[in-house]
């Protein structure tokens, strides 16, 4: 998807016999429903795509989309957002990917252990934070961002590379870990990271639910053979730290200097 700021926060309606919202399946396409009434609002976040039919699609609020070329028309302007709004969001949403990035990295590694349905839920949730993270990389509404690995969980990188069903190297481990919303943009940043942030925000739970499940069936051997592969950086009791809550230093990364700690500690304080 790209980032369109001019679309970004504004309503548009449309009052049509057969009004259209569509939502993004799994596999890449757009299934059209009825939007059970003859005149619609929906309020843009700013996101947008191209359907396999080379229609662009823009998102809304709720997480659905629209084709503007189907009668669209826009009606206003969405209340003005601030620069610290729009930025709790970001950090809300890279804590969260923070997390959840472990929390693959150990399930991939003992995939073996889940059922069907809980791998293909194990895969969603890769591609979702694959998706968000590139967001903050690529739509132009943060600076100031430092990337990096997580400490120990990093080591278990080939095999989410080979539960995703892709090369060496392929799964991005770097995520971003300090973002700076550009004030002139806050608005815009703000319609355009709420999605993420309540998507992120499910499935930070669901994540965290899905671990337990997979770590209450453990052995003392496969944790042991754990706490080897990661050099002792990854044990039993710092997993069920994080689990239940723990922060601590559960989530240092690798390669920090003091600057980058210090740009850190300010963003989430």
């Amino acid at each position: 998807m790209t980032f369109n700021s001019s679309i970004s926060g504004k309503y548009y309606k449309l009052t049509s016999s057969d009004v259209k919202l569509y939502t993004l399946r799994a596999d890449g396409k757009f299934a059209g429903t009825s939007g059970g009434t003859d005149t619609a609002v929906v309020l843009l976040t700013g996101w947008q795509t191209v359907s396999a039919m080379g229609n662009t699609m823009y998102q809304t609020y709720s997480g659905e989309y629209i084709d503007l070329s189907q009668g669209w028309q826009e009606t206003g302007q969405a209340a003005n957002y601030t620069r610290q709004q729009a930025q709790q969001l970001v950090n809300a949403i890279i804590r969260n990917n923070e997390v959840i990035l472990c929390n693959n990295l150990l399930c991939a590694r003992f995939a073996h252990r889940l059922t069907r349905t809980q791998q293909q839920q194990l895969y969603e949730l890769q591609t979702r934070l694959t998706e968000r993270n590139a967001a903050l990389s690529e739509d132009g509404l943060v600076d100031v961002q430092e990337t990096a690995t997580p400490l120990g969980y990093a080591e278990l990188e080939s095999s989410l590379n080979s539960f995703m069903q892709k090369g060496v190297g392929s799964v991005t481990l770097a995520l971003v870990i300090a973002a700076v919303v550009v004030a002139s943009l806050s608005t815009a940043a703000y319609f355009a990271y709420q999605y993420y942030y309540r998507e992120s925000e499910q499935d930070v739970k669901f994540s965290n639910s899905l671990t337990k499940t997979l770590t209450s069936k453990l052995t003392e051997e496969e944790y042991a053979q754990l706490k080897a592969e990661t050099q002792g950086l990854v044990t039993k009791a710092k997993i069920q730290a994080r689990l239940g809550g723990g922060t601590s230093k559960l989530f240092m990364y690798a390669g920090l200097g003091l600057a980058v700690l210090g740009v850190i500690s300010y963003l989430r304080n």
